[in-house]
C-alpha cells in the first residue's frame, strides 16, 4: 500500500521539490499547503499516513503548534522539516513528540529513512495502544468475573456456617467430644475459605489500582493503641506496644495502615506458639514512621525470604498452619502505595522482625 503524505510548507519551490522527490521514491502526495489552517481543513475530510511539517511557517500558527494539534486531534505522525534551528526551538519541537526530522536542504535518502521510521514507529504505537486497551478490557472482565464468583461462593458458605450453628444448638445438651471436634473442623474450614476469598479479592483490588493512597490527619500513636486493642481481642498472644518520638499527628492513609499491620500482626501470631508475646514498636522521626513487628515464632528459612512478597509463596516450615501466601504480597503492595519500605530479619525457630518505614507527610496531599 502506497504511503500518502501531506506537505505543509510555505516556500512553494521547496514544496514542489519535496513532492517530486517523494513521487520519485514511490510515495503519494495528497497536497501541498502553506499553512496549518489549510492542513486542518484537509484533515477534516482526508487522512494521510504522514505529514511533513515545516517548523517555521510564516503564518499565525507555527509548525510546532500545528503538530501538537495534529497529534491531539487526528493522531497522524508528523515529521518536521527544519533548517538549523536554535536549541530553544528544537526543545519546543521535541515536546510535541514528533516522529522525525528532515534537515533542509534535504537528501532523498535521509527523507526516505525518516518517513519509513516514522511510519513504522506509528504502526508500533497503534499496535501497543490496541494491546493496552485489550489488556485493560480483559482486566475489567476478570475483575467482574472474580467478584461474581466470590459472591456466589460466599452465599453457600454463609448457609454452611448458619447450619453448623443451628446444629450445634440443637444437640448442645447431648453433643459428644467427637461431634464437637467435627463441627469445629467444619467451622474452621468455612472461616479459612472466607479469609481466602477476602485476600484474593483484596489483592485483585490492589493490582487493578482500585485502592489509592489517600492520606489523612491521624494521631498515629492513638491509632496504634486502638488498632492493637482490636487485634488483642482475637488472640491469647500478648501484644505489647511501645513508641518513641515527639509529634504524633501525621498525614497517613489509615486504610492502608490497617491492611499492612493486620497482616503482619496476624502472621506474627499465627506462626508463634500459643501465648507467645508479640512486640509492636513505633519510632517517629522528623520524616519517617518506623514500625517494628517482632515475634518468637518458627521464623522463615533464609532461602525463602527473598520470594515471600510474591503471591502464593509460603515458607517450607509452616507445616499444617493454614494459609495461601497472599498476606505479605498485600502488605508489599500497600507499602509501595505509601512510598515506603519493608525489611525482614528472620531465623528459623528463633522468630522474625519486620521493619516498615513509611514517610511522614506534614500536610494533606
Amino acid at each position: 500500500m502506497t504511503i500518502q503524505i501531506l506537505i505543509v510548507e510555505d516556500e512553494n519551490i521547496i514544496g514542489m521539490d519535496l513532492k517530486a522527490t517523494l513521487q520519485k521514491i514511490g510515495y503519494s502526495v495528497l497536497a501541498i499547503v502553506s499553512s496549518a489552517e489549510k492542513a486542518f481543513s484537509i484533515l477534516q475530510k482526508q487522512r494521510p499516513d504522514l505529514i511533513l511539517m515545516d517548523i517555521h511557517l510564516k503564518t499565525s500558527m507555527n509548525g510546532i503548534t500545528a503538530a501538537a494539534e495534529v497529534r491531539k486531534s487526528w493522531g497522524i505522525p508528523v515529521v518536521f522539516l527544519t533548517a538549523h534551528s536554535d536549541a530553544a526551538t528544537l526543545t519546543k519541537a521535541y515536546e510535541t513528540r514528533p516522529f522525525g526530522y528532515v534537515t533542509k536542504p534535504f537528501h532523498q535518502r535521509d527523507l526516505q529513512i525518516a518517513i519509513e521510521i516514522a511510519c513504522s514507529r506509528h504502526e508500533a504505537e497503534k499496535n501497543l495502544q490496541m494491546a493496552v486497551t485489550k489488556e485493560r478490557e480483559l482486566g475489567e472482565l476478570k475483575s467482574r468475573l472474580l467478584a461474581t464468583v466470590i459472591h456466589d461462593i460466599r452465599n453457600p458458605l454463609a448457609v454452611i456456617g448458619l447450619g453448623v450453628d443451628l446444629l450445634e444448638m440443637s444437640i448442645s445438651d447431648s453433643i459428644s467430644s467427637h461431634q464437637e471436634k467435627r463441627l469445629r473442623k467444619i467451622r474452621d474450614a468455612n472461616q479459612f475459605i472466607q479469609q481466602l476469598l477476602n485476600e484474593v479479592l483484596e489483592l485483585e483490588h490492589l493490582e487493578s489500582e482500585k485502592l489509592a493512597f489517600r492520606p489523612e490527619s491521624i494521631d498515629l500513636v492513638q491509632w496504634c493503641i486502638e488498632f492493637i486493642e482490636e487485634i488483642q481481642l482475637l488472640t491469647s498472644n500478648q501484644i505489647s506496644f511501645s513508641w518513641q518520638g515527639t509529634e504524633t499527628l501525621v498525614f497517613m492513609d489509615a486504610i492502608l495502615l490497617q491492611r499492612i499491620f493486620s497482616n503482619l500482626l496476624s502472621n506474627a501470631i499465627k506462626y508463634s506458639p500459643p501465648d507467645s508475646p508479640v512486640e509492636f514498636h513505633l519510632n517517629l522521626t522528623s520524616d519517617l514512621a518506623i514500625f517494628l513487628v517482632s515475634d518468637r515464632g518458627i521464623g522463615i528459612p533464609l532461602e525463602m525470604q527473598e520470594r515471600l512478597f510474591e503471591p502464593f509463596q509460603r515458607a517450607v516450615n509452616v507445616g499444617k498452619i493454614v494459609g495461601m501466601g497472599l498476606g505479605l504480597s498485600i502488605v508489599k503492595t500497600c507499602i509501595d502505595l505509601c512510598q515506603g519500605d519493608i525489611q525482614m530479619q528472620s531465623t528459623s525457630d528463633q522468630g522474625t522482625q519486620v521493619t516498615v518505614s513509611l514517610p511522614i507527610f506534614t500536610m494533606s496531599l
